[in-house]
Parts: structure tokens; sequence; C-alpha cells
């Protein structure tokens, strides 16, 4: 079976608060619902904001660096 990630972005400045629709949020669980049901969810997750990025890279020698931003 053929599997999917569905991303959705926002601007950086994006306060979900602030257009908070209890209608929608119940939509949202209806469908979440029906996903688990059917077996065909298998994560949800959030990402930070793009400036919040942490780059992980290793060297030859497998030690890891972590750094702030993308590189």
């Amino acid at each position: 079976m053929a599997k999917y990630w569905v991303a959705i972005h926002h601007p950086a400045d994006f306060d979900a608060m602030t257009v908070h629709d209890p209608e929608m949020g119940h939509a949202i669980d209806e469908l979440i619902d029906a996903m688990v049901a059917a077996g065909v969810r298998t994560f949800v997750g959030g990402l930070q904001k793009f400036t919040l990025a942490k780059s992980v890279t290793t060297d030859a020698d497998g030690h890891v660096t972590v750094t702030e931003g993308r590189t």
C-alpha cells in the first residue's frame, strides 16, 4: 500500500489560537477518528517553525554535531 506524507505549512508568524473554530476542530477530530478506524493513520506530529530548526551532521568518525539553524 502506498504511503503519503501530508504536511500543512503556515506563515512563520501564524498563531493557531487566533483561528480557533469549534466546528473545524470537531470536523478534524472526526477525520482523525475515521483514519484511525480505517488503519491508515500511522503518525501525527507537529514541526517547529523553521527559525527554530537545528541541523544534525556526522563526521567520518561518526561524531554528531548539532548546530542552530539550517545548513
